[in-house]
């Protein structure tokens, strides 16, 4: 797909087919991850795919998003305030690095054919 019918076609989806993401399909997303970039390249932050149905209840019910429940995979990011580059003033940017990698993953899922949907930040 080239990159213009990317942007085109991303959505934000909050209804899934049952099916599991294939394994192909995730090893795309993570190489999207590896060449995101972040400032100073520090890569302040950790991936997780969840695939797992009790692992993925218990993060719906920190969200509190039933419909989440129902994807195939959720990918957490989970950025690290003391590791990431900071402003002159000393202010953190990690939720800016993680922006862009959940950009990332949500570019690159749809290219894959799948569904994102961005969640901003958990509670």
């Amino acid at each position: 797909m080239e990159f213009q019918e990317v942007l085109q076609k991303r959505r934000s989806i909050r209804s899934y087919k049952p099916d599991a993401v294939p394994a192909d399909a995730i090893a795309k997303i993570r190489t999207a991850v590896e060449l995101a970039p972040t400032a100073c390249n520090l890569q302040p932050f950790k991936v997780f795919f969840v695939t797992d149905k009790a692992l993925k209840e218990k993060i719906c019910g920190i969200y509190k998003a039933s419909w989440l429940a129902s994807a195939p995979a959720i990918a957490v990011v989970a950025g690290n305030y003391e590791g990431c580059w900071k402003r002159l003033e000393g202010d953190p940017i990690a939720d800016v690095d993680c922006a862009i990698v959940m950009e990332h993953i949500t570019l690159s899922a749809a290219d894959c054919g799948l569904g994102p949907c961005w969640i901003c930040a958990f509670p």
